[in-house]
């Protein structure tokens, strides 16, 4: 039987060892992204337990931003002049198009929410007056969103991302720190725009599945190696 260090084979023990460590690395790796993303999804479960945030008896806005699907509600006036159309917003149940974006301004505050209003078609953004699509609400009601960190170009009121800074130099009212995803009404796929109900995806992945692949990995590679030394020398 040969030696696993020996002239012979130290250097494929030295790569077989670092394969199975790079393999053992990997899968407790995994294990880490499970526990994060039980810990996320714990923290989501708490937002989306917890009941309506009335924004205009907010004290703290920064408390939003720890807000992730927090259901919120608020009174004041959409300023349609400012809306902004969010680009390449695929929807699942009837096709391509954009979604209706607008400052709404708290009653009796110089504030605003940023509103996801809802999704238009394509053909229906391109060919029509988007003012037919303007509603008189005064309490709307939906879920916190985070901005986008990522920088994003606007051009003639239309962008692929929402980034709160260049939302903001485009919109008279100070922004609140996130965005609202308008869910009341309008869920009609017929009515303009149509609003989706909001869906928290709350799965743990497959990270549990891809940890115990790459453990896997390490005892067939040690071990083949190990029978291949014995049997080979």
């Amino acid at each position: 039987m040969g030696s696993y260090f020996g002239r012979k084979n130290i250097a494929k023990t030295i790569l077989i060892l670092v394969i199975a460590a790079t393999c053992i690395w990997l899968g407790f790796w995994q294990l880490d992204r499970l526990e994060w993303r039980r810990e996320l999804n714990a923290a989501t479960r708490i937002q989306i337990n917890q009941p309506p945030l009335n924004l205009n008896t907010l004290s703290d806005e920064s408390q939003l931003l720890e807000m992730t699907d927090r259901a919120i509600s608020a009174t004041g006036q959409f300023n349609f002049a400012e809306q902004i159309v969010l680009l390449n917003q695929n929807n699942q149940q009837i096709g391509s198009g954009v979604h209706l974006v607008a400052p709404f301004v708290l009653e009796g505050t110089d504030r605003a929410i940023l509103v996801d209003r809802g999704w238009i078609s394509n053909v229906e953004w391109q060919s029509a007056d988007l003012r037919q699509f303007d509603e008189s609400l005064t309490t709307i009601e939906g879920v916190v969103q985070q901005f986008s960190p990522r920088p994003a170009t606007l051009t003639n009121g239309e962008i692929f991302l929402l980034n709160y800074e260049q939302i903001q130099e485009v919109i008279s009212a100070e922004l609140l720190p996130v965005v609202m995803l308008q869910t009341s009404d309008n869920s009609d796929p017929a009515t303009r725009p149509f609003r989706t109900a909001h869906e928290v995806e709350l799965s743990e992945g497959s990270h549990l599945g891809y940890a115990v692949q790459w453990f896997s990995f390490a005892t067939i590679f040690v071990i083949g190696y190990i029978f291949y030394v014995r049997k080979y020398g």
